[in-house]
Parts: C-alpha cells; structure tokens; sequence
C-alpha cells in the first residue's frame, strides 16, 4: 500500500522490555559470582585454619615436654616450618592469609579463656576486617 507507512525500527515497549530482561540477568549473574567468591574464602579459610591446627598437632606431638611459646610472632615461627606449602615456607603469617582476612594463633591461655565456645578450630581463630 502506497498510502500507508508504517515505521521500521523497535516501538518503545519492546526496547523498554529488553532492557528489563537484560538488566534481570545481569543481576542474576552478579549474585552468582558474588556468592561463589564467598564461598571460595570460606573454603580458603576453612584450609587455612585447618592446616595451622594440624601444624599445632605436629609441634605438639614432637614436642609434649614443652611450652607453646607466649607471643604471637614466637608462636608463628615455631610452627612455620609445619606450616609448607609444596617446598615453600611461609615468611608471615600474613603470607597465607586471604585479603581482608587476619589469623591469630591461640596460646595455652587464649584457650583456657574460650573452652567453653571451642569450635572445630579451636587452635587458630580468624576475624574478617
């Protein structure tokens, strides 16, 4: 029809309709990757944590007649040599904690005071900054 003209191109509506659905999905996606990176601290952590404890079992272990030192730092470098990665062996214990993350490793004391709420962890705590 020579009369009628009827316009190429997207109405309002359906761009509008786009948009929407885009954003949905959008936003579904972020809440997936948000949620997965949670989950893989955790998991981090929850290894981290685990592998101190071990290392505190194993120093225990080799050496029963003897004091957990007192301070942190003394603490760390008595069980840095438990603590390897493949051949490597930490400098810090901030060289095994995730960002945003810090580790404290429990003395004799520390646990005395938090027997009544130990966890599974119950020889290495960490607080999330």
């Amino acid at each position: 029809m020579i009369g009628s003209r009827r316009g190429s191109g997207y109405s309002l509506v359906e761009v509008s309709a786009v948009l929407v659905l885009a954003g949905i999905l959008i936003a579904g996606v972020y809440y997936a990757l948000g949620n997965f990176q949670e989950r893989s601290l955790c998991q981090q952590v929850a290894a981290d944590l685990h592998r101190i404890t071990l290392a505190k079992a194993q120093w225990r272990y080799e050496h029963a007649t003897e004091v957990f030192p007192v301070t942190e730092s003394d603490r760390f470098d008595t069980l840095r040599s438990y603590m390897k990665v493949g051949l490597q062996t930490p400098l810090l214990l901030s060289d095994i904690q995730p960002t945003g993350v810090s580790y404290t490793i429990c003395g004799e004391l520390e646990l005395a005071q938090a027997a009544t709420g130990a966890t599974s962890f119950d020889l290495a705590t960490e607080t999330f900054n």
